[in-house]
């Protein structure tokens, strides 16, 4: 058994049901449904469920091997757009009630990049948006004063882990009906679990499509173009095909091999 089977999150009462964290891709919501599967409840703080990790089992734990993951149907993760996933590390960790709870991000561009800590009009997030771009370009390639955090770095980096388990693809866009569907032989009651779970909704000021400029937008595409070519392949499988049904929920595998 190798050691990414632990990388994938599970529940005691349905160990089938295994899950790879990708953070600002739907986390808190899916790891609130596997903490409501186990406990028929809630957790006692549903916006810091993040601080129970050591709770939840693994896929290592239940013994399953490479293989059993591999042909398991209800191994998954959550792909989202890099552009929503940059803003929401953006409007969350670095101008949002979030940079108070996380690594001292904000305060190194505060201190050392020219952020503006209190951005007042749509060109000052604009520019915070380039700091925090060229930054991150940085810090992928080690030479800033923080480590690559997993909220930033690019959903390409689990490739590794997404390709051994060959795991189906959700994407976050409607993943509350995605993951109805692709748990429902298992999780028959899955539509009432669903309801009512925790987001972790940054407090975005500023329209996606207004704050999102050509600048902003060619920079995403130099640090995170991997990720855009993914999260395009993966919707256009969901698009043409438009699987309902687990099994014709797809792997990797089946999105990285259409035509």
């Amino acid at each position: 058994m190798s050691e990414l089977a632990h990388r994938l999150f599970s529940t005691n009462s349905l160990p089938e049901i295994q899950y790879l964290v990708i953070p600002k891709c739907g986390c808190t919501f899916v790891k609130n449904l596997l903490w409501r599967i186990d406990h028929q409840g809630d957790h006692e703080k549903p916006n810091r469920i993040h601080d129970a990790d050591h709770v939840f089992p693994r896929a290592s734990d239940h013994g399953y091997s490479d293989g059993d993951i591999r042909n398991n149907e209800f191994a998954f993760t959550v792909f989202r757009n890099p552009v929503d996933r940059f803003f929401s590390l953006y409007f969350d960790k670095v101008v949002g009630a979030g940079s108070s709870r996380f690594v001292p991000l904000r305060q190194v561009l505060l201190d050392g990049y020219g952020l503006i800590g209190d951005p007042a009009s749509i060109d000052e997030h604009r520019k915070n948006c380039m700091i925090l771009l060229d930054w991150i370009e940085l810090n992928l390639k080690g030479e800033t004063e923080l480590s690559p955090d997993p909220h930033w770095t690019p959903q390409g980096w689990r490739m590794d882990v997404i390709k051994r388990f060959d795991l189906k693809i959700l994407m976050l866009s409607g993943v509350e009906n995605s993951i109805k569907n692709l748990l429902l032989p298992v999780l028959p009651n899955a539509r009432e679990l669903i309801q009512g779970i925790e987001r972790n909704k940054s407090n975005k000021t500023i329209g996606r499509d207004e704050l999102l400029s050509a600048d902003i937008d060619r920079r995403i595409g130099e640090i995170y173009g991997h990720d855009k070519w993914l999260t395009h392949q993966a919707w256009k499988f969901w698009n043409i095909h438009q699987p309902i049904r687990t099994e014709e929920i797809p792997r990797i595998s089946q999105i990285l091999n259409q035509g």
